[in-house]
C-alpha cells in the first residue's frame, strides 16, 4: 500500500527492490496521479485509486490547501469528485491476504485511518508512516492505540517512524 503516492517515488522505490508485488497506491490529487501513471508505466503490477485514505468508504472530500505545494495537501470533507477508501476495502477488492508494507503519508489524515476500522493491521507486517500531528492533533494517539495490542519494533528513519510486527 502506497498511501499519499504523490507522483510515485516510493512506489517506484518498492518495485524496483520486489518487481513481482502488487502494489496499490493512493492519490487523491488529479495532476499528481497523471505523474504518478507516467512514472509507473514500465510497472503492471501498480494500481493507482484517486481517492483519499480513510477508515470508511464514499465520504466525500476536498482539499483543504489548496494553494500548498501538490506533496503537501491536506483532505477535508467538502464538495468535489473526490471520494475516501479504506484499507479494508481495498483488501477485499484486490483479493489481498496480506500486507507487506504500508506506506503512509496522507497529512494528518492518519488520526481518521487509525481510529476505527483498522482490522487491517492484523496481516500488515510493517508500517512505514510520517505523523502530522502538526496539522492535525491527534495523529499519533490514534496510531499508538491502533498498534497497542501488536508486538512491534519502532524506529525513526527520518520523518517517518517505521513499525515493524515482531
Amino acid at each position: 500500500i502506497d498511501a499519499g503516492a504523490n507522483i510515485g517515488a516510493a512506489s517506484f522505490f518498492f518495485m524496483m527492490h520486489a518487481p513481482k508485488k502488487k502494489i496499490i497506491a493512493i492519490e487523491p490529487d488529479e495532476s499528481n496521479c497523471k505523474l504518478f501513471e507516467l512514472n509507473m508505466k514500465p510497472f503492471s503490477n501498480v494500481r493507482l485509486l484517486r481517492s483519499a485514505l480513510h477508515n470508511v468508504d464514499s465520504k466525500t472530500m476536498r482539499i483543504k490547501n489548496p494553494d500548498a505545494p501538490k506533496y503537501s495537501y491536506q483532505m477535508e470533507e467538502g464538495d468535489s469528485d473526490i471520494k475516501t477508501v479504506s484499507i479494508n476495502s481495498i483488501l477485499e477488492k484486490y483479493n489481498i491476504a496480506r500486507i507487506d508494507v504500508a506506506k503512509i503519508d496522507i497529512e494528518g489524515g492518519e488520526k481518521a485511518l487509525f481510529e476505527e476500522n483498522v482490522e487491517w493491521l492484523n496481516i500488515c507486517d510493517m508500517l512505514i508512516i510520517e505523523l502530522h500531528e502538526h496539522y492535525n492533533p491527534g495523529c499519533g494517539i490514534a496510531l499508538l492505540r491502533a498498534i497497542s495490542k501488536f508486538d512491534v519494533t519502532v524506529d525513526w528513519q527520518g520523518e517517518n517512524l517505521i513499525i515493524t510486527k515482531r
